[in-house]
């Protein structure tokens, strides 16, 4: 199955002033967002082979997305 490219509508921006990246990540997949921003830039949210929600830089920026 292929992603959709990030949007807004498909991009969690806003979990939480304080945290970690992983745990604004664990959101994100909780609610199904398949990305995320942070510090303004934008991640691929998604659970690894092994059970571990991790992230991926998709070389994009919020800029990208307005």
């Amino acid at each position: 199955m292929r992603l959709p490219m990030p949007e807004w509508q498909n991009t969690l921006r806003r979990f939480s002033a304080f945290g970690h990246i992983a745990d604004h990540a664990k959101t994100a997949v909780q609610l199904g967002y398949p990305y995320i921003l942070w510090n303004h830039r934008v991640y691929r949210a998604y659970t690894d082979e092994d059970g571990y929600v991790t992230t991926k830089d998709m070389g994009l920026t919020i800029d990208d997305l307005e």
